[in-house]
């Protein structure tokens, strides 16, 4: 098993002081994934796949913020932590290991549409194939995500 290590990450839009390892995460993972100079270069699998990891990181902020007014409120429950690890591995385990066959298809799709644009074809109908199940996996991730972040609104809403 992979660990990715917290890091404290400048982004040119603060995310209101998040010092949790999925923002490196997010960099690096969308530095593999977006493809090409220009974005129509990009496989339309390749711009589903983009839009599924970054709803998933997005409700994995949105978890991170409930749960950061829980614990400002002195609010924070076992619960309330459970979720928001169950979350994070979700964003720093499950979803990269789902998605890293599709990650390396579009890494090797990257470098024939360089060098060899006739076998760039070929890779893309793989890579087809391979989102097709990645894709399936990730909107099972996002809902849950979904509920996890449900579940700490009805959290936060009952200590109000």
């Amino acid at each position: 098993m992979t660990r990715v290590a917290a890091a404290r990450v400048d982004h040119p839009f603060p995310r209101g002081g998040c010092d949790d390892g999925a923002h490196a995460l997010r960099l690096v993972l969308t530095r593999r994934i977006q493809i090409g100079a220009v974005v129509s270069e990009v496989p339309e699998p390749l711009r589903r796949l983009n839009v599924v990891l970054e709803a998933l990181f997005i409700a994995h902020e949105t978890i991170y913020g409930l749960h950061r007014g829980l614990v400002s409120a002195d609010q924070a429950t076992a619960r309330s932590r459970s979720l928001l690890a169950e979350s994070a591995r979700i964003v720093l385990q499950s979803a990269p290991e789902a998605s890293a066959p599709a990650r390396a298809l579009a890494s090797q799709w990257h470098e024939q549409s360089v060098l060899a644009p006739e076998t760039a074809e070929q890779t893309a109908l793989k890579l087809e194939t391979e989102l097709a199940h990645t894709e399936s996996i990730l909107r099972e991730l996002l809902a849950r995500e979904a509920v996890i972040a449900s579940e700490l609104r009805a959290l936060a809403a009952e200590t109000r």
